[in-house]
């Protein structure tokens, strides 16, 4: 049993490393950026999420959620208003143990609402969230 959810989680993370490494691209940051402690709006203009060509592969990609100083938060958030199709689902419609960050089904796809509640798995190998 361990050896199918192990291959099932190398599966996942493969599939998000591919995703990152296709449509995010992040720049080399200098050291004279990261010790500038007052610039800290460097993510926001020069990391570059390319959301338009992953809506190709699916449209219920809507946005994508990053966390500064951990790689392996990075992925994309998917809104299909209904909250177990992503739960076990992947973005091309796979069946996986890790699914998809997605955001929750009462929620307006645009991110209008004043609180938004997104959810992902906590899985055992530190990856989502």
């Amino acid at each position: 049993m361990l050896i199918p959810n192990l291959l099932n989680y190398k599966k996942s993370n493969d599939t998000y490393d591919a995703l990152n490494e296709e449509y995010v691209t992040v720049p080399d940051v200098t050291a004279e950026v990261v010790m500038n402690e007052e610039d800290d709006t460097w993510w926001y203009e020069d990391v570059k999420v390319h959301v338009g060509a992953m809506q190709q592969v699916n449209s219920d990609i809507i946005g994508w959620i990053r966390f500064d100083n951990m790689d392996q938060l990075s992925y994309p958030v998917l809104y299909s208003g209904d909250d177990e199709k992503y739960l076990r689902t992947d973005i091309y419609g796979n069946s996986t143990i890790a699914g998809c960050i997605f955001m929750d089904c009462e929620a307006s796809a645009d991110w209008s609402d004043r609180n938004t509640f997104v959810f992902g798995h906590n899985m055992r190998d530190e990856s989502m969230f």
